[in-house]
């Protein structure tokens, strides 16, 4: 494909990305919200430890966008929530994958203004 025609695509697909602390989790939606594929990184074969790692988050990325394109989608948005230690790289991945990004990304990270009331200190 050229940039004119990356350029002219519509997106036809959404790809959420939630970030845990322990895993993460892609799922890939049609327009219309219905799930077509979900996979994590427990799913790709990493378990407890090794779920963590940046390697995982890639390979699982990777694994998702060729799923897409044997379905059939081939440009999408992505929708971010989480922080995790692939979360600011999975772009990059997806591409790499062969699934088109278009310039929607949403980040739907939670932020937290002031917090939880901290604990009383004990008295001594």
């Amino acid at each position: 494909m050229t940039k004119k025609e990356i350029k002219k695509k519509n997106p036809d697909s959404m790809l959420y990305c939630q970030f845990t602390k322990q895993n993460s989790i892609f799922t890939l939606t049609d327009l219309k919200g219905q799930v077509k594929i979900t996979l994590s990184n427990g799913m790709t074969g990493f378990k407890n430890s090794k779920s963590k790692t940046k390697f995982a988050t890639q390979l699982t990325a990777q694994n998702l966008a060729q799923k897409a394109k044997k379905l059939g989608y081939s440009c999408s948005i992505l929708i971010i929530k989480g922080r995790n230690k692939g979360s600011k790289k999975c772009y990059r991945f997806f591409q790499k994958g062969g699934l088109i990004i278009k310039n929607f990304i949403i980040d739907q990270t939670r932020v937290v203004h002031n917090g939880c009331r901290p604990p009383k200190k004990p008295r001594l």
